[in-house]
């Protein structure tokens, strides 16, 4: 198991991964996969925080070559047309997991957090920015892999021991 930044290749199997989760609010719902890599870079719907954002990043953890779990992160800037709340803040705006793999959440947090020591962020902010999805928001109860696993992330992104002052915003 390892993880590495997003590249096309991983499209495929992302959005079924995203799918797969969708599926489950809304059955028969899925997104296609130029939507979904179109909202990796930008967030065209999200017209008040987006433009804040100064960097992004998708992060996928590969088990034998699948896409078992993948997280984005948004880093946003310190300009004064940024929110005050926003300003040099991160957020892991989704992560989603395979059910079946908690090793790959456990490594995906760590290397989340580790992102946002790199960026040097202030604040780090869960599931504030959502998925690109209008139907979802937070995490629905259909996803109880991941409902258990968010008291485990805030517990975990609690339990991270924050350099220079960072706190986690969840």
């Amino acid at each position: 198991m390892h993880i590495e930044p997003y590249q096309s290749d991983h499209l495929t199997q992302l959005s079924h991964l995203i799918n797969a989760h969708f599926s489950a609010v809304i059955p028969g719902w899925s997104l296609p996969g130029e939507y979904i890599e179109t909202h990796l870079a930008r967030n065209p719907g999200q017209y008040v925080i987006d433009p804040w954002v100064i960097e992004r990043k998708t992060l996928c953890v590969l088990d034998r070559q699948r896409v078992v779990a993948a997280a984005h992160l948004l880093r946003y800037g310190t300009g004064e047309n940024v929110g005050e709340h926003f300003q040099n803040s991160g957020d892991i705006a989704w992560l989603l997991v395979w059910p079946q793999s908690k090793a790959a959440a456990d490594a995906l947090l760590q290397a989340c957090h580790d992102q946002m020591c790199a960026w040097d962020v202030r604040e780090i902010k869960v599931w504030d920015s959502t998925l690109p999805c209008p139907m979802c928001a937070g995490i629905p109860h259909v996803w109880p892999h991941l409902i258990t696993q968010g008291g485990w992330i805030r517990f975990r992104c609690r339990a991270l021991r924050p350099p220079k002052g960072l706190r986690c915003g969840v």
